[in-house]
């Protein structure tokens, strides 16, 4: 999931609730570059996520692929830096955690979308096939009931996607603050290739 498409097509997510402690936005909506720093959450082996700039994502993965535990492998002057904090990855993880219960949401609207589109298809083609106003009046009253059911589940994916831009925003946000007091403490050291 990349957390920056969610929220750039989410941009509704400007909502006052934003402005409890969070910082500047992972992208700069003008020229679409990450603000941040680019960063792989990288847990029990495994790359959760990668955010920032994406054209470090390959570099940020191939990292990870070599090097096992549980970290947050970061660039820093085209260097990379290395957090092994455990309390620090493991908020980060957690941070994440919503949004994967998120995204799971997402996937079960999406599931339900999916043969009410298709009904609606068939319904299509059987009014373009219609004999009579009867039949086209029976037709297009399923239409509607149809059109409701997915204007509900629309509303619940809308309600779903305003969340995990919220969540991914303090995901994101929290991660840099933890990047940026690790370098400023100097507790993150240089990732070498091992």
């Amino acid at each position: 999931m990349n957390l920056q498409f969610v929220c750039a097509v989410l941009i509704s997510c400007s909502l006052p609730a934003l402005a409890q402690g969070t910082t500047a936005p992972s992208v700069n909506l003008a020229d679409g570059k990450p603000t941040g720093l680019s960063f792989a959450l990288v847990v029990r082996s495994k790359v959760l996520t990668t955010e920032g700039d994406w054209k470090q994502g390959d570099r940020l993965r191939g990292f990870a692929t070599t090097h096992p535990g549980s970290y947050i492998v970061f660039v820093k002057e085209d260097s990379l830096q290395l957090l092994q904090n455990s309390a620090a990855v493991s908020e980060a993880a957690q941070l994440y955690g919503v949004l994967e219960t998120l995204g799971q949401q997402q996937a079960v609207l999406g599931a339900k979308q999916t043969p009410l589109i298709q009904r609606q298809n068939d319904l299509d083609k059987q009014m373009k096939l219609a004999s009579s106003p009867e039949e086209m009046h029976r037709i297009g009253a399923e239409e509607g009931r149809i059109g409701a059911q997915q204007g509900a589940i629309g509303r619940e994916q809308g309600e779903v996607g305003r969340k995990q831009c919220i969540a991914g925003r303090a995901f994101y946000d929290k991660v840099q603050n933890i990047l940026t007091l690790c370098l400023s403490e100097q507790s993150c050291k240089p990732a070498t290739h091992d």
